[in-house]
Order: C-alpha cells, then structure tokens, then sequence
C-alpha cells in the first residue's frame, strides 16, 4: 500500500503551507512551517516540492487563498466603485502574521516575489477592469500599480493605519486627475 501511503500524506501537503499561518510553527528557514503541520520529513516535503521556490510559491498561494475568495464576493456588487473599494480593502484583510509572512516569503527569491505580485494582481484586476469601464479608476493607474499600493498597505504597523492607508489610496486611485489639487495651486 505505499500508494496509499503516498495519497495521505499528499493531501497533507496543502494544510502544511496553511499551519504556518495559523501561528502554528515558527518561520526558520522556507520549509519549516509546512514540514511541522504535514508532519513530513524534509525528504517526503521536496519530493512535491523539489525546489524552495515551488514550495514559497505553493505557501504564497495558500496565504491569499482566503483574500482571492473575499474578492469573488465583489461579483455581487453592481457598483462598481464600492465593489473595488470592498476588494481592495479585503485584498489588505490578512492578519499582521500572514502580512508578515507574505511579506518574508516574497522577499526569498526575484521569483518569488514576482509570483507574489502576479498573485495580487489576479486578485484586483477584474474590479479595476470593471471600474476603468466606467471611468472610476484614474486612467495613468495600471494593474501594478495596484499591487503595489496593496505591498505598501501591508507595511502599516497598525490596524488602524492600514485602514487610513487604505482610505487615502482608494480615495486618491478613485478621484479624476484634475479633481485633485495640483501642487501648484497649493
């Protein structure tokens, strides 16, 4: 039955990137987390994952999962200002452990924060697509951008200066150009 045996163990694998940010194991190095909450040895753990970077993408995944599904929820909501409003903000809505982690494990490799920031785009895309549609969205604001006001986001120290970071972004990506004040008119 070493098939079996193999199955099981597998289907561990996703609740192991899933341990790390529930608090349950210490980040000390990239494949701690994941070993102690699949309860795998470091030789079942790189057979799935055969380099450090398939398995910091595999926990990236796993981390924005929850935030992925709070932006499907976006769908039901006609407005399309509000409906990029609740996604942007819900984009920002991981805990200060998984904005920590996230944070570490993009950091690991160029490759893996160019995964981290395909993952964010993914995630604010369709309601920017939606809101560029009906002339909500600052025109000179790509999908990058996007993302990477949401990285900036997730370095507030506080909830309360997230969500006051949160505010004046959407509020500044949401408003015409000529409907801000210029620098030269003070």
């Amino acid at each position: 039955m070493p098939g079996a045996y193999r199955a099981g163990r597998r289907g561990r694998l996703p609740g192991g990137t899933a341990g790390c940010r529930e608090g349950r194991a210490q980040f000390v190095g990239v494949d701690g987390p994941a070993r102690v909450r699949a309860d795998l040895g470091a030789s079942t753990l790189y057979r799935h994952f055969p380099r450090k970077e398939d398995l910091v993408e595999a926990m990236l995944d796993e981390l924005i999962a929850d935030v992925r599904r709070n932006a499907e929820r976006a769908d039901r909501i006609e407005d399309a200002r509000e409906a990029f409003r609740y996604v942007f903000t819900h984009s920002c809505g991981m805990t200060p452990q998984e904005i920590a982690l996230f944070a570490q494990l993009a950091a690991f490799s160029p490759g893996a924060g160019r995964h981290a920031q395909r993952l964010i785009i993914s995630v604010v895309s369709p309601v920017a697509a939606r809101l560029r549609e009906a002339d909500g969205l600052r025109p000179d604001i790509t999908d990058d951008d996007l993302a990477m006001f949401v990285r900036m986001v997730e370095v507030a120290d506080t909830p309360d200066r997230r969500e006051k970071a949160l505010d004046v972004i959407v509020t500044a990506l949401t408003t015409a150009p000529s409907a801000q004040r210029s620098p030269s008119t003070g």
